[in-house]
C-alpha cells in the first residue's frame, strides 16, 4: 500500500512539473496564439487542478486545514475549464488560419463560471461549517449548507457530460478535419493527428476512473482506491499531449517552403472546399472541363505528381485556376478529392516502373512522389487490389518461365 502511494504521489508530482513545462514552453510561442494559447492554459489549469492532491499526499498536517480547502476549492473551475481549453486547441490544429475566437465562443465558459460561483457559495459558509462539510464527518443540517452541497453534486454531474459532449466534439473534429485534407493535400500521413484520438482515448479512460470512483462512494459507500489509477493516467495524458502539443503545427497550414512567405495575400487553401461557394459558383461545365485538361495536362505533361508535399494551392498556382474553382472541378467534373486523383497518377507510374524496371520498390515509392512506404502501400493496395510487392512478382513469372 505503501510503494502504491508513493508511486501514486510520484505520478503527480511529475505530472504537475511536466505541466508546469510545458505551459513555460509554450507560453513563449504566443506569437500564434490562437493554437497555443489554449494548449498554455489547459496545462496551468491543470497544475490548479491537481494541487489539492499534492497537498495530501506531501504537505497534509503541515500547514493549517484551510489550505486544503481553498485548494480544492480552486481545483474545481480549473477542472472545468481545461475540455473547453482542449477542444478549442484541437478547433485550431484543424481549421484554417483566419479562425479566431467569437462571440459564441464564450458559452463554452458558461459551466466553469458556474463551478467558480459554486465555490464562492462553499466558501461564503461559517468556517466551522465548512470544516464539517469538507471533512465530511456530521450530518449537514444548515439549511444554506444543505443547497450548497447538492449544488456541488449537481455540478459533479456536470462536468462528467461535459466531458463526454467535449469528446464527441473532438473525435467529429478530427474526422471532418480528415476529409478536408483530401481536399487540399497529396500527402496527408504528417498531418493526420492521429496522436489527438489516442490522448482522447487516455481521457476517457480518466473520465471512467473517476466515474467509477464517484458512483461507487456515493451510491455503495466504498473505497475503491482507485485515485492512483487516476494520477497514473492523468501523467500519461500530460506526457503525451505535452510530447506531441509542443511539436505540432496547424495541420491546414500548407507548410511549404517553395511558396510565397506574404501568407496574408494568398488564398486559403481551407476555403476552397466551401460547400456555400460551390452553391453560388460561376463556374459552367465548359470551363470546369477546361480546367480538366489544365489538371490531367500538369500531370502528365509535368510530372507534377512526383512532388511529394504537393497541395491544391500548388496546383492552382501552376495552372492558373483559383483554388476554389480547382477543387470544383476535381470533386465534380473529375469525381476525386485531390488527394485521391494524385495519388491514382502516381499509382499508375509505380505500376509502369515495377514492370519495366529493375528498381526496388522502396526506390519507387519515393520517386512517385510517397513520403512513406506505408502510405504507398496502402494507396497501391486501394487502387489495384494487391500489394506492389505482389504485382512485381506477378510481372516476373512470364520472364522467369521464358528464360
Amino acid at each position: 500500500m505503501i510503494a502504491t502511494t508513493a508511486l501514486s504521489a510520484a505520478s503527480l508530482a511529475m505530472g504537475i512539473g511536466q505541466s508546469l513545462l510545458a505551459a513555460s514552453m509554450l507560453i513563449s510561442r504566443l506569437h500564434n496564439r490562437r493554437v497555443y494559447g489554449p494548449l498554455a492554459a489547459f496545462f496551468i489549469c491543470n497544475v490548479v487542478s491537481e494541487a489539492s492532491s499534492l497537498y495530501d499526499y506531501f504537505l497534509d498536517g503541515n500547514v493549517e486545514p484551510y489550505v486544503e480547502y481553498v485548494l480544492s476549492g480552486l481545483s474545481m473551475p480549473a477542472s472545468y475549464l481545461q475540455p473547453p481549453l482542449l477542444w478549442l486547441y484541437v478547433r485550431a490544429l484543424t481549421s484554417q488560419n483566419n479562425l479566431s475566437i467569437s462571440r459564441r465562443d464564450w458559452r463554452h465558459l458558461v459551466l466553469p463560471a458556474m463551478s467558480l460561483i459554486t465555490v464562492i457559495l462553499l466558501f461564503s459558509l461559517p468556517a466551522e461549517v465548512l470544516e464539517k462539510e469538507m471533512a465530511g464527518t456530521d450530518p449537514i443540517t444548515t439549511p444554506m449548507a444543505i443547497v450548497v452541497w447538492w449544488l456541488v453534486v449537481a455540478m459533479m454531474v456536470c462536468f462528467y457530460i461535459q466531458c463526454v459532449a467535449y469528446e464527441v466534439a473532438i473525435i467529429r473534429a478530427i474526422v471532418t478535419y480528415r476529409a478536408k485534407l483530401k481536399d487540399l493535400f497529396a500527402s496527408t500521413e504528417n498531418r493526420e493527428l492521429g496522436w489527438i484520438i489516442w490522448i482522447t482515448l487516455i481521457f476517457g479512460s480518466f473520465w471512467l476512473v473517476n466515474v467509477t470512483g464517484v458512483i461507487a462512494g456515493v451510491l455503495f459507500e466504498m473505497d475503491l482506491n482507485i485515485e492512483h489509477w487516476s494520477d497514473f493516467l492523468n501523467l500519461i495524458f500530460v506526457w503525451t499531449l505535452c510530447y506531441w502539443g509542443l511539436r505540432q503545427r496547424p495541420g491546414l497550414d500548407p507548410g511549404d517552403s517553395s511558396q510565397p512567405q506574404d501568407t496574408d495575400q494568398r488564398p486559403s487553401p481551407a476555403a476552397a472546399v466551401s460547400a456555400e461557394k460551390y452553391e453560388k459558383s460561376a463556374l459552367t461545365p465548359e470551363h470546369a472541363e477546361r480546367i480538366a485538361r489544365k489538371i490531367g495536362a500538369a500531370m502528365q505533361k509535368d510530372n507534377l505528381y512526383k512532388n511529394p508535399n504537393l497541395s491544391l494551392w500548388d496546383l492552382s498556382k501552376h495552372i492558373g485556376v483559383s483554388p476554389n474553382y480547382l477543387s470544383q472541378t476535381l470533386n465534380g467534373t473529375l469525381g476525386e478529392t485531390f488527394f485521391d486523383y494524385v495519388n491514382s497518377w502516381r499509382i499508375k507510374e509505380a505500376m509502369h516502373q515495377i514492370s519495366n524496371s529493375s528498381d526496388t520498390i522502396l526506390k519507387v515509392t519515393y520517386d512517385v512522389g510517397f513520403n512513406s512506404r506505408s502510405s504507398f502501400y496502402k494507396a497501391f493496395k486501394r487502387e489495384t487490389g494487391m500489394t506492389p510487392s505482389a504485382f512485381k512478382t506477378e510481372r516476373d513469372v512470364p520472364i522467369l518461365r521464358s528464360a
